[in-house]
């Protein structure tokens, strides 16, 4: 949830342990880690804990973890997807004749 947030009503519906972390209004019961530090929704960027300027390769991991699974990249999306096509064109690109082996 420090990244992603809170999930949608409709995931935390289908949640048997949605009690043990979510008030009746779908909102979490924030309590301490063993550190005694408090985890807050929407408190960290994906972007800064990848330590990463690939702004694609975000995107791509972001839409990886949906919590929705309804809106999880399917396989072909997930190949199709702009950072996969630029590491293929890379990858092409430093290995020419690579693709015709077979």
């Amino acid at each position: 949830m420090e990244v992603k947030g809170v999930p949608p009503d409709k995931v935390l519906e289908k949640s048997w342990r949605k009690k043990l972390y979510f008030n009746d209004k779908n909102e979490p019961t924030l309590k301490p880690n063993s550190s005694g530090v408090f985890r807050r929704p929407n408190s960290k960027s994906l972007k800064d804990l990848m330590d990463t300027e690939d702004d694609l390769f975000v995107d791509f991991i972001n839409k990886c973890i949906e919590w929705d699974r309804d809106e999880w990249l399917d396989p072909e999306s997930a190949l199709n997807h702009e950072w996969i096509i630029e590491g293929l064109k890379e990858f092409v690109s430093l290995n020419p004749g690579q693709s015709d082996r077979t």
